[in-house]
């Protein structure tokens, strides 16, 4: 099998969960088939960073520089196209010719377009070509942007926020429709959209390495807790706003926040020395090993986010928002602790501190749970499989 990805950023260095999926992705896909990789690409991609998708057994790369969200010539084409602004951003007619092009020259029997932001280019241009058209969700993101909008409540940016969730709404569910596969993280995302489109959806889940997050239980207390996360991704600002400014002023003073995530530098000035950011760590196991927790105060967003299951793999105690996880299929109170409001973090929290039997039960349980569902050797298998299937 001959397989080209299609990709909204570039897949390395896999500082993004989305570019944790794709990275892990094509590198098992190539065990099995020949890769070829089309990628948008921001300002900040390195071209030496091809060799490291070379090195898993990609073929080719061509690469496109995506528009700048705050471009002005965005704002026209937006309104004149009737189409959302991340149409705008991705969709060019560049773009699908050289996708064509590589299709032929390279005779393609699969494209995988990685995300909605890449599925604006499936439809009858390609199926002329004799390709099957996988899309390849990582989240359902018309509902992402809706569920922000409510957040803001008599915000003025509210109806704005809500027409472009509309449009993307419109735009995501004719991808479904118009694509041979479709698949989703979750099972919950995959029945979403089938009752909105009656496509069957199959689910390829998100995973990790075993042996790299290896499980190590330590009963010292480090007075630490963890949040890791991309903070160009507005679920973790959300998360790490209302985490500082709701639960960890009534966290007793002597334990330090320790938020690790790109751009977290500069998108937040806490005026509090016991939160620690880093934009970047060399180490991010020696990170989690001297944390006593991490804390998943996520509440927009779907999807299963890789940082958690890199802390379940090595043991370390989770309090989230249990309905964050809930495609994860792991149980509250055997695999997390479960927290909604201010008041619910700050109660498990208190627990896990003074509880070190409950902590090494969960780190046991969460071990366990991951090695059983989460690996990338066997969510591979899943892949081919889903990619057998046609709607």
């Amino acid at each position: 099998m001959r397989v080209l990805f299609v990709t909204y950023d570039f897949p390395y260095p896999t500082n993004s969960g989305g570019k944790n999926r794709a990275y892990h992705l094509i590198k098992h896909t190539a065990k099995k088939a020949d890769i070829f990789l089309y990628s948008f690409v921001r300002a900040d991609y390195n071209p030496d960073h091809n060799e490291e998708l070379f090195k898993i057994g990609v073929k080719e790369i061509k690469v496109f520089k995506r528009k700048k969200l705050s471009a002005i010539s965005n704002i026209p084409k937006t309104l004149l196209t009737n189409s959302s602004i991340f149409k705008t951003l991705y969709y060019e007619k560049e773009v699908l010719l050289d996708i064509i092009n590589i299709i032929k020259t390279q005779k393609i029997d699969l494209v995988h377009f990685e995300s909605s932001y890449t599925g604006y280019y499936i439809g009858k241009q390609l199926k002329k070509l004799g390709v099957k058209q996988v899309l390849g969700t990582e989240n359902i993101e018309f509902k992402l942007y809706f569920d922000y909008a409510r957040k803001f409540k008599t915000h003025i940016v509210r109806p704005a926020l809500s027409y472009q969730a509309g449009r993307l709404k419109k735009e995501e569910l004719e991808m479904v429709k118009n694509a041979d596969v479709v698949t989703t993280i979750t099972d919950e995302e995959g029945e979403f959209l089938k009752a909105l489109t009656g496509v069957s959806c199959e689910s390829i889940a998100n995973g990790i390495e075993p042996s790299t997050f290896s499980y190590k239980f330590d009963m010292r207390i480090r007075k630490n807790i963890l949040f890791v996360g991309n903070f160009t991704y507005f679920p973790n600002v959300d998360a790490i706003e209302f985490f500082v400014n709701e639960v960890f002023p009534k966290v007793r003073d002597d334990i330090t926040l320790t938020i690790i995530g790109k751009k977290c530098e500069s998108k937040f000035k806490f005026d509090n020395k016991r939160i620690i950011m880093k934009d970047f760590v060399d180490d991010i196991i020696g990170e989690y090993r001297n944390a006593d927790m991490l804390i998943f105060p996520i509440r927009i967003g779907g999807g299963t986010n890789f940082k958690v299951l890199e802390a379940m793999s090595l043991g370390l105690p989770i309090v989230a928002q249990p309905e964050r996880l809930a495609g994860l299929h792991a149980q509250e109170g055997e695999h997390f602790l479960g927290a909604r409001e201010a008041s619910e973090y700050i109660e498990k929290i208190n627990i896990l501190y003074s509880d070190g039997k409950l902590r090494e039960r969960l780190a046991v349980k969460e071990r366990s749970f991951i090695k059983k569902n989460n690996f990338w050797g066997k969510i591979r298998g899943w892949a081919f499989k889903c990619w057998g299937e046609r709607k």
